[in-house]
């Protein structure tokens, strides 16, 4: 029960700040692969633009997608923890008294190392809802040019 109180504890912290963690004008190369790979795929096989922007991004792209989110999840949970620890250990009694009591979360363990598994729970959460904007902007105009392509051959 104490770590299902953290986890929900650190993504009340967490998801806000990462949620914006993703920097839309910077995009993993692996994904920037992987959308210019599979898009002429994904638009030959998918008719609607919008629903062939979702699919590559959210299914086709899914894995290097969350290999990115959870490096920005443990970045996050590391800055965090650091935070933390610095919290803790300019705490006053005073403090304590009043119930900020930083340094319990911190000797418990819970924020003294970050989560260290190859996905993250907080990181697989953001995953799931997340898409990244530079994702989506890259898929949408890889595909629509294509589709474009296609048109204007056929028109000839």
């Amino acid at each position: 029960m104490r770590y299902r109180l953290g986890w929900i504890f650190a993504a009340a912290i967490l998801l806000p700040g990462m949620a914006h963690a993703d920097d839309t004008t910077t995009l993993a190369p692996a994904i920037a692969q992987c959308i210019n790979e599979n898009a002429a795929k994904v638009e030959a096989a998918v008719s609607e633009l919008n629903q062939a922007v979702d699919f590559l991004v959210s299914d086709v792209c899914a894995e290097p997608i969350a290999a990115q989110a959870a490096q920005q999840g443990k970045v996050a949970s590391e800055h965090m923890a650091a935070q933390w620890k610095k919290m803790c250990d300019e705490e006053t009694p005073e403090q304590k008294k009043a119930g900020t009591d930083y340094c319990t979360w911190t000797k418990a363990g819970f924020l003294s190392e970050p989560n260290d598994d190859s996905v993250g729970s907080v990181s697989y959460a953001i995953t799931s809802w997340n898409r990244p904007a530079a994702a989506v902007a890259l898929a949408s105009r890889r595909l629509l040019d294509l589709r474009l392509a296609r048109i204007s051959k056929g028109a000839k």
